[in-house]
């Protein structure tokens, strides 16, 4: 607003806080403001916008519990400093809304929309254990009878919070695991160490709460052993579901210029996405890291303590076997165009199809 109303006015934008411009042949930075660090003066996200919400709004398949779902970011902004992580869009200043706000949200969502299940995507939902406790007493204070799940550190989380977190609803915590080698967590300057891990995961387990790992495979100093711990740690702690992502040197991040001696490549935009492996360590090939990628994760779901747990949340919720149905017909029918496509030049003109992965 300061801006609009500084070019309206033709005043020195040299008064506007926080902007970078061109004056004449310099480049000018004036001087920021204090961060807020409760946002609670900021309106309600406009969910009313989006058209069929929540309904056509679906996260992953078994990632919660009944539906509709709808998520809400209850801060911004993460104050640790792990090498691979790219923190120029939040920052390390951590900004919150009030609990209250949160479970008004909350509240909102649940009468106004049938919302059943939040998904909290901050950065770090458990950088504060005392407004954690405090929203989880004002859901318990008022029977607000919904799930949720969010994100925290292993070094975060204690029995006692886990267990209110528990009776206030929670479904499911994603932690940052990473890898099974402590080698590896050091040089990610992770503070926390495997065995720190595995005791954070048992105390969320004997909560009741479901542990989702967040792993990746590839960073610098990745090797064969280390592939291996990272195999065994992921199918010993008590976990039914893992993300195991290919590690990408992400622009921005320390790790981008220990590798690259530059904050940006041009030419490495359009691979970043944690999806594909940009970059191999030594002694290893992208090819090798392919494979091992897809035996660590066939190893973790083809166990029978997870299909079980699989099959339970299918019987609870149909609506996630008709979605991995409508998935996999999905899949089967691009084969099939692409193999009829290869043959003798035949043009199959696709039709649409909603992959609800």
């Amino acid at each position: 607003m300061e801006l609009l109303a500084a070019l309206e006015n033709g005043s020195d934008l040299a008064n506007v806080p926080e902007l970078i411009y061109r004056d004449s042949a310099f480049i000018r930075v004036s001087p920021g403001k204090p961060i807020n660090r409760v946002l609670d003066e900021l309106p309600f996200p406009a969910w009313d916008l989006l058209p069929d919400f929540p309904r056509a709004y679906k996260p992953a398949i078994y990632d919660y519990p009944r539906g509709p779902v709808a998520t809400i970011a209850a801060s911004r902004g993460c104050p640790f400093h792990c090498k691979f992580c790219d923190t120029s869009t939040f920052g390390a200043t951590v900004r919150h809304y009030s609990p209250r706000a949160v479970f008004d949200m909350m509240v909102h969502l649940h009468e106004t929309y049938g919302v059943r299940h939040i998904m909290f995507v901050d950065d770090l939902f458990l950088a504060s254990k005392v407004r954690t406790a405090e929203l989880c007493n004002l859901i318990l204070a008022h029977g607000l009878k919904m799930t949720w799940s969010c994100t925290a550190r292993v070094d975060t989380v204690k029995p006692d919070i886990l267990q209110l977190m528990k009776k206030a609803g929670c479904w499911e915590i994603s932690f940052g695991l990473e890898t099974g080698s402590d080698d590896l967590l050091q040089q990610m300057d992770k503070a926390a160490r495997v065995e720190k891990s595995e005791q954070a995961v048992g105390w969320t387990a004997q909560a009741g709460i479901r542990t989702k790992g967040l792993f990746m495979l590839g960073y610098p100093g990745e090797d064969e052993h280390t592939i291996a711990q990272t195999r065994a740690f992921a199918q010993r702690i008590p976990m039914t579901i893992m993300n195991l992502t290919k590690f990408t040197p992400y622009p921005g991040s320390p790790i981008y210029r220990d590798l690259y001696g530059t904050n940006i490549r041009e030419d490495h935009w359009d691979k970043m996405n944690g999806m594909n492996f940009v970059w191999a360590p030594e002694g290893m090939s992208v090819e090798e890291l392919d494979r091992h990628y897809q035996q660590i994760l066939t190893a973790f779901y083809r166990r029978a303590r997870v299909g079980h747990h699989y099959l339970g949340m299918t019987l609870r919720n149909p609506d996630h076997a008709l979605r991995l149905l409508r998935c996999g017909l999905g899949f089967a029918a691009a084969k099939l165009r692409s193999v009829l496509s290869g043959r003798g030049g035949l043009l199959v003109k696709p039709t649409a199809t909603h992959l609800d992965s």
